[in-house]
């Protein structure tokens, strides 16, 4: 090959590569993945010409299917129904597929918007579910109000993104001893950290200010030890029931993410003794022994 051909080769290189790079640093992707790569296509991916979401055969698809329903029914006022296979060829789908192996981990997974079709592929559950947080995040803010959303905003770019979390432990910590804030707001927290690829939930539900677990054995620890906040000591008691936290525990788990409870004892107890003073080790002006 002449020296002026090698140099003309490398010019255009240089120049895709530079464009690949400039349109790859444009996408914004919380946290920075592993790899994103722009891919040189004509076409873009619309998401409102998709009829389907197409799955492997596992139930880690069905769920991480449910979910992207849940996400994307508001923003394109129609339900995508799930498959296991295409019986048209020109029908649109969304790929949710799980593989054998571990070519991206636990909890990675690989998000692609080539060639027109939306593809994520992992290796579990968790993988395909962060997949689809990618997507949440690619989308426009109309989505987490879940309102409608114009055709023209639900294209996305050719792009490649490889991604696992470079740390395994992604924590939060959510104190409601001092300051109560309900079901509704921890739910709203969960799904949060689920957008973030956050998976464990720290959760602070006893110390001096206020005791929040039911435990019907001990009844006086909320009728009494959920009285006050750490600004009100004399707020009305605040707490969560069995079934409450039970609930929650179970729309983190669908979002993979585990709930670790901090329950003081024998420290930080005061709200304990308030509600039961013959546990305080001898009793006190404050908490006379019973």
């Amino acid at each position: 090959m002449k020296f002026c051909q090698v140099v003309r080769l490398s010019f255009i290189f240089l120049i895709l590569s530079c464009s690949i790079c400039v349109y790859a640093d444009s996408i914004s992707v919380i946290p920075k993945p592993e790899i994103l790569l722009g891919v040189d296509s004509q076409f873009d991916v619309d998401l409102s010409e998709v009829d389907q979401i197409i799955i492997s055969r596992d139930q880690a698809s069905v769920k991480a299917a449910k979910m992207l329903q849940q996400i994307l029914c508001p923003v394109m006022d129609k339900e995508l129904p799930v498959v296991t296979k295409l019986m048209d060829s020109n029908v649109k789908a969304i790929e949710l597929k799980i593989v054998k192996g571990n070519e991206f981990g636990h909890e990675g997974y690989r998000f692609s918007t080539t060639n027109g079709r939306l593809a994520i592929t992992a290796n579990d559950g968790a993988g395909l579910f962060y997949g689809i947080q990618t997507l949440r995040q690619l989308l426009p803010m109309e989505i987490e109000k879940k309102q409608l959303v114009s055709a023209e905003k639900l294209k996305l770019p050719p792009i490649i993104i490889t991604d696992k979390p470079r740390y395994g432990w992604r924590g939060l910590m959510l104190d409601e001893s001092r300051e109560f804030f309900g079901k509704d707001t921890v739910k709203k927290l969960l799904d949060r950290m689920a957008l973030y690829k956050m998976n464990r939930f720290h959760w602070h539900l006893t110390d001096s200010p206020g005791w929040r677990v039911e435990i019907k054995q001990y009844p006086k620890l909320t009728e009494i030890g959920g009285i006050g906040t750490l600004a009100d000591p004399e707020a009305k008691a605040q707490y969560y029931t069995q079934a409450d936290i039970k609930e929650i525990v179970a729309y983190a788990a669908a979002r993979h993410i585990i709930v670790i409870p901090e329950i003081d004892m024998p420290g930080h107890a005061t709200a304990a003794n308030r509600a039961y003073p013959e546990y305080s080790g001898g009793g006190s002006k404050k908490h006379p022994e019973f």
